[in-house]
């Protein structure tokens, strides 16, 4: 009796060896942004996504937990390796520091925490737009929307940027190797500069409830809201919406000239800013519009006056004119991005 216990233990060892041994090896790429966090799994050989989920962020208390509890959704697929090999995670926020505390979220991350929690051989902590950055080189034509004219010089600068919960932009650059870096910035925090009356109205109105005005201060999902009530106190007209979402379905809708309003200022804020990426940079690769709130009101941006005021820059207008403009449509730019930046050792 004894005898057969102990040969059912070591059969059942053996098959959970077994099993182990046909794991599969797998890399994880993260984007985390100040709503969701999306996690994938990475196939170390062919780097296609194989396994993808999206949790709110305001589901888990700490982004430990949320981490912890994707890989146990990996675990019980019963394909991969219990941590992955690899680890890359694209963050809203500064990630120079031990400690990255997220620009609109209240999560705070603290690097060696998720370290110990991932246990995977290399581990990179990035800005979310330089993992967006880093995926426009990977994208296929169908990825993306042309908006306007202009044709994109290879190995020439790119730029990327985009209003979702914040306000992201980072750069694509080439060396004389043909490889190409990112450069990352926190260019939605510089000033926001009006560019006609109704925006200079806005501006004041603002000005009166804020010490600052920053780009990200208008071009975000609360910015929507911010420009909304601006134009409705411009225009005298009482707030019938309290959030992005409702305005944006109204837009849509077309049955409200203030959120109609709402959004072809945004859209053409976005142009301006787009604009003047494209001239400090020199973006003769093109520029790509990344974020939520592009590709999820595509038709309003269409008709909105965002590549007039894109190439609106006087003397400069024949310079940006050529410069192609995009906007990404592909669901998960920053996952595919941040695992490209993982090295082939």
């Amino acid at each position: 009796m004894q005898k057969r216990v102990r040969v059912r233990y070591s059969t059942e060892i053996v098959h959970r060896q077994v099993r182990e041994r046909n794991m599969n090896k797998w890399h994880l790429s993260c984007d985390v942004g100040g709503t969701n966090a999306r996690f994938a799994v990475i196939n170390p050989e062919t780097m296609a996504l194989e396994h993808i989920a999206n949790f709110k962020s305001t589901d888990f208390y700490t982004f430990e937990h949320v981490v912890e509890h994707f890989l146990k959704e990996v675990e019980r697929t019963n394909l991969y390796e219990r941590f992955p090999t690899k680890s890359s995670l694209g963050i809203a926020g500064d990630v120079t520091g031990e400690n990255i505390s997220f620009t609109n979220t209240q999560w705070t991350i603290n690097k060696p925490s998720v370290t110990n929690v991932l246990q995977s051989r290399q581990i990179l902590f990035i800005n979310d737009f330089t993992a967006c950055a880093a995926s426009l080189p990977l994208l296929l034509e169908s990825d993306v929307e042309k908006i306007g004219a202009g044709d994109a010089f290879p190995l020439k600068p790119i730029s990327v940027l985009g209003p979702g919960t914040g306000f992201g932009i980072a750069t694509v650059a080439y060396t004389d190797k043909k490889k190409f870096v990112v450069l990352p910035g926190e260019g939605g925090h510089a000033d926001f500069a009006p560019t006609d009356e109704t925006q200079f109205l806005i501006r004041n109105y603002l000005a009166s409830k804020h010490d600052r005005l920053s780009i990200e201060r208008l071009l975000s999902g609360k910015g929507l809201l911010n420009i909304y009530e601006a134009l409705s106190n411009i225009r005298t007209t009482p707030t019938k919406f309290h959030s992005a979402i409702d305005i944006g379905i109204s837009a849509l809708r077309g049955d409200d000239p203030i959120c109609i309003e709402t959004f072809e200022v945004f859209f053409a804020i976005l142009g301006s800013v787009a604009g003047n990426q494209a001239l400090t940079v020199g973006s003769q690769g093109g520029v790509y519009i990344a974020g939520g709130i592009a590709p999820q009101y595509l038709d309003l941006l269409k008709r909105s006056p965002f590549r007039e005021k894109f190439i609106a820059k006087g003397r400069m207008a024949h310079y940006l004119r050529s410069i192609p403009t995009f906007v990404i449509t592909h669901k998960n730019p920053g996952l595919i991005g941040a695992a490209s930046l993982l090295t082939n050792d």
